[in-house]
């Protein structure tokens, strides 16, 4: 407790400073705290460098690290997750509203998973990049229920435990401090304010070019970071690339590695059941989606079928043709206020650049084809994630 009353005494003392302008970068500011015997939780509020400010869920310290030995952990180990911190959103209004989320799976069943925005602090004592932590929900062995929170980083795990009863507190010393220090709270939701700056939400539906463990679900095969391309940082990605140069937020991304769009695959299995047609309600609610595909069906030489843009069955939709159509159908009914955008890869083979023409044309979907990608192990370089970002910018998008 004595370093988080330090960190509110340091933010007491600075208040009348900024009170009226927005948070220093870097500066933690507690606005509700609980404890247990064990453990030590809080929420506070943060603005990091790329300007993306919040409210967190402190789970405490690192109870301990999954998955490996105590004589094998280094300290440089040790020190990869020093706290997981959930995220409860950029207002304080969304903070309560995911409050309540996470109240609500205490009435749920035991095992029952859900995931969970979040970010680790590091050795550096700030947060990391946006991942996602698997919420559990476990029975205590004197009745009731907690919740086990496991955030995944590299080859490290961390796990965390809370109550019913600590989330409460929480909101209640969260209800408080906004009575004592009106000043210190953002009010509203996360798309008024970023309304209001002019930002807007990016959702990606995409394949192994636009996926980064951490970001995407948990569950799904990722790309990169890879030791074979020197893309390893979420920063060097085409889509985070293209959002900081917009002042956009990423609202989704649903990509995953070795999908296609149509429902066969490699060596002609039926891949339907994790194909872009089958993940179109992932998005979240987005001003803006890129659907980056196509790729995997060219590689896996899927059948492309006829064009096709109505009464489509699952049979019709295992050729690229048709399922192209019915998968852009369906996102624009199912967000018809977003602006969507297809992205074709460079260097794929010409019926796949065909049809793709052929069938945004026809749904008046803007379609970017990429050329001149520099790749490394088939997939886009430093140099090439920063070409995409390029040509998207290029193209007035």
């Amino acid at each position: 407790m004595k370093k988080m009353m330090m960190t509110i005494a340091f933010a007491l003392v600075t208040l009348g400073a900024f009170a009226q302008k927005e948070q220093p970068v870097g500066l933690r500011m507690e606005v509700a705290e609980a404890e247990t015997d064990h453990a030590e939780y809080s929420i506070f509020t943060y603005r990091d460098e790329d300007d993306n400010f919040g409210y967190y869920l402190s789970l405490a310290k690192v109870t301990h690290i999954l998955g490996l030995l105590r004589d094998d952990i280094t300290d440089a180990a040790f020190d990869a997750i020093k706290e997981t911190c959930i995220c409860l959103g950029a207002t304080y209004d969304e903070a309560n509203a995911t409050l309540d989320t996470i109240l609500d799976l205490f009435d749920k069943d035991v095992d029952t998973r859900t995931e969970l925005k979040s970010r680790a602090v590091t050795g550096s004592d700030r947060l990391g990049h946006f991942t996602t932590t698997t919420c559990i929900v476990q029975k205590k062995a004197l009745g009731g229920k907690r919740l086990q929170f496991v955030f995944t980083q590299g080859r490290h795990q961390a796990e965390a435990f809370v109550t019913k009863t600590i989330i409460k507190e929480l909101r209640t010393s969260l209800k408080i401090d906004k009575k004592l220090h009106p000043k210190q709270h953002r009010v509203g939701t996360a798309a008024a304010a970023a309304s209001a700056s002019g930002g807007m939400k990016v959702s990606i539906l995409g394949d192994s070019y636009s996926t980064f463990q951490g970001v995407i679900p948990a569950n799904y095969s990722s790309f990169y970071p890879n030791d074979r391309n020197d893309c390893t940082e979420v920063n060097q990605t085409w889509w985070d690339l293209y959002i900081k140069a917009k002042g956009y937020v990423l609202e989704k991304n649903d990509s995953w590695g070795g999908t296609t769009i149509c429902g066969t695959g490699y060596g002609g299995m039926d891949f339907s059941r994790n194909n872009f047609i089958s993940r179109v309600d992932s998005l979240g609610n987005p001003d803006i989606i890129f659907v980056f595909g196509g790729t995997n069906d060219a590689w896996a030489n899927a059948p492309m079928g006829e064009y096709q843009y109505a009464d489509w069955t699952k049979d019709d939709c295992r050729n690229f043709r048709p399922a192209l159509a019915c998968l852009l159908d369906m996102l624009q009914k199912r967000y018809p206020k977003a602006k969507l955008c297809s992205i074709l890869n460079s260097e794929l083979r010409e019926p796949v650049n065909e049809s793709m023409r052929e069938v945004c044309k026809h749904y008046n979907v803007q379609l970017i084809e990429l050329h001149d990608i520099e790749k490394q192990n088939g997939h886009p370089s430093i140099k090439g994630m920063k070409s995409i970002c390029d040509q998207l910018l290029e193209a007035g998008l």
